[in-house]
């Protein structure tokens, strides 16, 4: 096993048929890489955890199982899959979209453990406060125009989710536009519906 310091840096890459953890020591000159995680998974995100700024989650997708959240407390060795997404008791209502079913973002509380948003493609934006053992669609204020009721409470095509600097505010764009949430996401303003509704992927997937 690769013996890590607090001074190596950690490059994490996803791809199609899994991710890599690069490392290398503070020079930053030759860099190691990893077998490859998550063989036969997609890897669509990654992100570390803002309290200690070391610890990786990913996101993982199947087309079979559906997405799946991953988490390491020793820099990327060993990975551990949190409660699943799919045992949702409104799973049956998720649909996907062209991409498939897909977890697009993982964002974790800067101050709580137990609290992380995630943003799923189609599906919406969720909540938990437990760890992940439960979750709470939080898309209020936000549309779904393809779909016959214009606002429901999940259904959303999100395609990228981010905190703002202050660790507060959130911030999404989506299939119908842009959104801003002062409220841990319980409600949604739209900032930007003229410029962003023709989908603008520019925004959505960087």
């Amino acid at each position: 096993m690769t013996r890590l310091r607090k001074s190596d840096f950690l490059l994490l890459v996803r791809a199609a048929k899994g991710g890599f953890v690069f490392r290398s020591d503070a020079r930053r000159k030759n860099w190691s890489v990893s077998e490859p995680l998550f063989k036969g998974l997609m890897v669509r995100h990654f992100t570390f955890d803002p309290r200690d700024g070391e610890s990786p989650y990913g996101a993982t997708s199947s087309e079979r199982w559906g997405s799946d959240i991953q988490r390491s407390d020793d820099r990327g060795l060993t990975w551990t899959e949190l409660e699943p997404l799919n045992r949702q008791e409104s799973r049956g209502r998720w649909n996907p979209g062209e991409g498939g079913l897909i977890l697009y973002s993982i964002v974790p509380d800067r101050h709580d453990k137990m609290k992380m948003h995630v943003a799923i493609s189609a599906a919406g934006v969720f909540y938990t406060e437990d760890g992940g053992r439960s979750w709470q669609p939080r898309n209020r204020g936000t549309r779904a125009d393809f779909l016959p009721d214009k606002h429901p409470d999940l259904g959303q095509c999100v395609h990228k989710l981010l905190p703002a600097a202050d660790g507060e505010r959130r911030y999404q764009h989506n299939h119908c536009g842009a959104y801003r949430s002062d409220s841990s996401a319980e409600q949604w303003t739209d900032v930007d519906r003229a410029s962003v509704r023709d989908l603008d992927f520019a925004w959505g997937h960087t």
